[in-house]
């Protein structure tokens, strides 16, 4: 009898080791990416905000002045800290996150539509103020530029000079009209609407969101059950159950946790490459977005991988050190 309850034990050890090595990282990634606050963090954490606005700005500019490929005020953090303040309080930010936690209500099943409402009557009188006048003060403090006409053309997108050759009038008439032509929204508010929202499609994500959500809980379910048959399985005196729950937690949580620390470079410098590889065309500015999102992204789950093992491992140590003195007790 004593021989099958240790067959039993060391064979659910066997199943909780390979449960610990796929469920620590599993359960991280999940509960990360399924909770709204962790990619609101993220997003700031990645300065994604900033980034969406230095390339919404770019976008505008180009339209402006095609012939160029940057603009001064692009390379000018100062005028763009301008335009954001010109801006109602964290607006790019407050809009992100309601429509985050619209789509994220709905995937949830706390809401049955995808349902949010953005006022865009201040952002457009604004933007229509003050990127002119911003531009327009931009070129107007430019020196006047000293040399041929290619490298004044060159000078004019580092922000250095103005080309003689340009135009000042011509070119603030350009400004306005661009701006007057972009910057127009059909309708004073924002809504799940106008970006046409499709349920059909929504709703193989909102059943496949539900199934995530459950998978942490199944996971943490199968360790506490595995951890429990070993305890009874194995032969009297639980102590012996004890040191191979401690043997068994121990070396999977340290391989998860080395593994997960071990490869960030490695895992970066591929995250840099698919990035690359995936978007070739966009534009740098773009290109910087995604992948400081991503790279933001990685290393939040990362820590939580290694918090997770992190408790695991010391679970494992508090078995180990019961079953020791346990066995002192007994002598």
């Amino acid at each position: 009898m004593s021989i099958l309850r240790w067959f039993v034990s060391i064979f659910m050890a066997l199943v909780l080791a390979i449960v610990l090595l796929i469920s620590l990282p599993t359960t991280a990634a999940i509960q990360q990416v399924t909770s709204v606050q962790t990619i609101k963090t993220w997003l700031q954490e990645s300065n994604f905000y900033q980034d969406f606005l230095t390339a919404t700005f770019e976008e505008l500019a180009r339209d402006i002045f095609a012939s160029t490929e940057t603009f001064p005020l692009i390379s000018n953090r100062q005028v763009l800290e301008e335009v954001e303040n010109s801006l109602p309080d964290r607006f790019v930010q407050n809009t992100f996150e309601t429509i985050l936690d619209a789509y994220y209500g709905y995937f949830q099943g706390r809401k049955d539509t995808v349902t949010f409402n953005i006022s865009l009557v201040e952002i457009r009188d604004n933007l229509k103020t003050n990127i002119p006048r911003l531009l327009k003060e931009t070129i107007a403090n430019f020196p006047p530029c000293i040399g041929n006409s290619q490298q004044d053309y060159e000078q004019f997108e580092r922000g250095e000079c103005l080309p003689s050759e340009v135009d000042v009038t011509e070119l603030y008439r350009a400004i306005d009209n661009a701006i007057q032509s972009e910057i127009v929204f059909d309708d004073s508010n924002l809504t799940a609407e106008d970006l046409n929202v499709s349920y059909e499609e929504l709703q193989p994500i909102r059943r496949g969101f539900q199934i995530l959500r459950s998978i942490p809980t199944i996971c943490y379910g199968l360790m506490l059950l595995f951890s429990t048959i070993i305890l009874i399985a194995t032969p009297r005196p639980i102590k012996k159950g004890l040191l191979v729950l401690g043997l068994t937690w121990i070396p999977c949580t340290f391989i998860v946790g080395a593994i997960s620390l071990s490869s960030r470079s490695l895992s970066l410098q591929l995250m840099q490459a698919l990035v690359r590889e995936s978007s070739p065309n966009i534009d740098p500015i773009v290109h910087s977005l995604l992948l400081n999102f991503f790279i933001t992204a990685y290393q939040s789950i990362s820590d939580r991988i290694l918090l997770l093992s992190g408790v695991g491992f010391a679970f494992g140590i508090a078995c180990i050190v019961l079953s020791v003195t346990r066995f002192s007790t007994a002598d």
